[in-house]
């Protein structure tokens, strides 16, 4: 089990460091992006962007922070991380001050040894394997993320709880990452908000908005279940925002054509 797992972490980097050569700076738009970021309520439905800032000091002061459970440099490419002389600050059109504080890469990135696996020992079925600390440390990603002693789980455990508005997007909110899921929850407890960006994955309601509340209700009750949260999915409608709006790198990824 150890060489297939160390055989699959190695596989992996080899094949998205082929995959990741064909991604270009110059395929992306960084204002577009630092725009959007900036601005999540833009995605949202009027009532949503409204209850969604009500009551939430320091609007025109935007701090960013960014972790990500992906594993290339595709996120540094599009902010032109490194590149002299970008800035990690200013103000928008909107005369809203922003920084860019720092990018996290909470499972590892393609320099070292992608971390891969599932989220704790109830998920690995074969109890020896999960009665052996050296395999956890193999299987389980919060784990190796000890294991490694880097330090960057316990940055990101810090960044959510210290957030007052945390976005989850392209994420699949799968059950190998729980352990994050319950870390945004517990934020939300303490009143910060919480926006998903779903893929709509072809729910055919761009022209019927009546279905979009329904769809609405079934992520937000599953994300309350994997977030832990106490009570319903009603219960967090005025902490928990839910939209289908797939457009947010449509503005970022440039047009080839």
């Amino acid at each position: 089990m150890e060489r297939i797992c160390l055989d699959l972490s190695d596989s992996l980097r080899e094949y998205l460091l082929r995959e990741q050569e064909k991604v270009k700076a110059e395929d992306f738009d960084r204002n577009c992006f630092i725009n959007n970021l900036m601005h999540p309520e833009s995605f949202l439905l009027p009532t949503d962007s409204e209850i969604l800032y009500n009551g939430m000091s320091n609007i025109s002061d935007r701090s960013i922070n960014i972790i990500t459970l992906n594993y290339t440099d595709t996120l540094e490419k599009i902010l032109l991380l490194g590149t002299k002389g970008v800035a990690g600050d200013g103000i928008d059109s909107a005369g809203i001050r922003w920084k860019f504080n720092s990018l996290l890469h909470v499972h590892g990135t393609l320099s070292g040894s992608p971390l891969v696996g599932v989220d704790n020992v109830t998920q690995i079925a074969n109890k020896e394997f999960a009665a052996n600390e050296d395999l956890r440390e193999l299987m389980l990603k919060p784990n190796a993320n000890v294991a490694i002693k880097s330090g960057i789980d316990n940055r990101c455990r810090d960044l959510i709880r210290a957030a007052n508005l945390i976005v989850l997007f392209g994420v699949s909110l799968g059950e190998t990452d729980l352990i994050w899921w319950k870390e945004v929850g517990a934020r939300v407890k303490k009143g910060a908000k919480a926006v998903i960006l779903h893929h709509d994955a072809g729910l055919g309601i761009e022209h019927h908005e009546n279905l979009i509340a329904r769809y609405e209700r079934r992520v937000r009750s599953d994300f309350v279940k994997k977030a832990s949260l106490e009570g319903v999915e009603k219960d967090w409608r005025n902490g928990i925002f839910v939209t289908f709006d797939h457009t947010f790198l449509s503005g970022v990824v440039k047009s080839t054509v």
